[in-house]
């Protein structure tokens, strides 16, 4: 039987995450549906990603900083994303 709703496009992510595990689009995916991460099911070392295993998909940590030497060169940019 065919998943439909939610569960088809949950398949489809599982899918897409699958495909295309290591080539960095699953940070674009959370990113763009507002989707948390979550590894606390996963192996993995926590070390190497500085204990963070937790955010939710409404952080700003999802928000990257613009670079200073931007700001410094834009003359309507004046306000640096927030943290």
């Amino acid at each position: 039987m065919a998943n439909t709703g939610a569960a088809y496009i949950t398949e489809i992510l599982n899918s897409r995450r699958l495909e295309l595990w290591g080539e960095g689009f699953r940070f674009l995916d959370l990113k763009r549906l507002s989707l948390p991460l979550d590894r606390t099911g996963a192996y993995v070392v926590t070390s190497v990603v500085n204990n963070v295993m937790t955010v939710p998909g409404d952080d700003k940590k999802w928000t990257w900083l613009i670079p200073q030497s931007e700001i410094d060169n834009s003359e309507g940019l004046v306000v640096q994303n927030e943290l």
